[in-house]
């Protein structure tokens, strides 16, 4: 499988899209509604599914980027009008049931369609907070079939959306003893639990989402803590991406070390500084997808992560900076 682009910018938070039905590519390479097709609008061309979804630093672009996990074409623009492209990107996450992907800011949450059309946005005013860096900070965004779920930094507290009630609902954590000292900085769910990452000891702690139990994950790491993006499958295994320590660590569902990936061994690639990372589940296995920041580099790494095993990955290069380091093994 091959992943090309050729683009000068680090990628950062990654979101898989699974479903592109209704949507469609015009020749400006943007992302468009198919509907919107007439007989001088020939040029068109279905969006193929999955796609990759990824944001960059604040200032880089003014969009978001598309690019199908099959190679065959892209990367494209998902542009949106309503967001402020001057503020970073904390968060993105693909919603299968509402075709939607949302994107986390630290002052609000933008729930939009492929095409950039908004179905959503909210701010603190909308919940009766107050707007600033003391007490709106969403450093985070996940779900799962119920929810839309929001990591509020500042409180820290969850920030609960749900999908069928329209409703939103806030998990105080401030009172948590574990949480005494900690700096959250990213969020990921499965259907039964959240994980949330701190900044500051590389632990990652586990919400039970139908008792509201706290519990810690993952204990404290060896060297530089600082972590980004999360992600979690529907079994409960979590990935945690190391910017700092230069890797990327599966955890199983009890919080045990499953594997630490350092890079892409059969193409000696380590990593760089890994931004982002998502999860694409597949009738075929699991596929991970590593956004690696210093390299300008997109990864995705085949089950299993066996780092010795050099042809159990397929090894899909983004080059950013134009040069190809694809590698691809049946």
């Amino acid at each position: 499988m091959q992943f090309i682009a050729h683009l000068k910018a680090s990628p950062k938070r990654l979101a898989v899209c699974t479903c592109t039905r209704g949507f469609a590519v015009n020749s400006s390479n943007r992302v468009v509604r198919a509907s919107d097709a007439d007989s001088t609008q020939q040029y068109l061309s279905p969006l193929t599914q999955p796609c990759v979804l990824m944001s960059f630093d604040p200032s880089i672009f003014n969009y978001l980027l598309v690019s199908p996990l099959d190679g065959s074409a892209g990367p494209f623009q998902l542009h949106c009008d309503s967001i402020d492209w001057d503020k970073e990107v904390t968060g993105l996450h693909w919603d299968s049931q509402l075709q939607q992907v949302i994107v986390a800011q630290p002052d609000r949450i933008t729930a939009m369609d492929l095409s950039g059309g908004v179905s959503l946005q909210l701010g603190a005013d909308r919940l009766g907070l107050h707007e600033g860096a003391d007490s709106w900070n969403i450093c985070g965004v996940a779900g799962n079939n119920d929810s839309i779920l929001l990591l509020d930094r500042s409180g820290p507290r969850l920030l609960v959306l749900s999908k069928q009630l329209s409703a939103v609902s806030i998990v105080n954590l401030s009172s948590e003893p574990l949480l005494v000292g900690s700096d959250l900085g990213s969020l990921a769910a499965s259907e039964h639990d959240v994980f949330m990452s701190d900044n500051r000891s590389g632990r990652v702690f586990k919400l039970s989402i139908s008792s509201q139990s706290l519990t810690e994950h993952s204990g404290p790491i060896n060297g530089p803590p600082l972590l980004c993006q999360i992600a979690a499958d529907s079994q409960g295994h979590v990935i945690v991406c190391g910017f700092a320590s230069n890797s990327v660590t599966v955890y199983d569902i009890a919080g045990s070390v499953s594997q630490n990936l350092i890079g892409i061994f059969s193409a000696w690639q380590p990593f760089k500084l890994p931004s982002g990372v998502a999860v694409f589940e597949s009738d075929t296995g699991i596929t991970l997808l590593v956004s690696d920041y210093g390299s300008k580099t997109l990864y995705a790494i085949s089950s299993p992560f066996d780092e010795s095993d050099k042809e159990v990955e397929k090894f899909l290069g983004i080059s950013f900076s134009g040069v190809v380091n694809c590698r691809s093994s049946a």
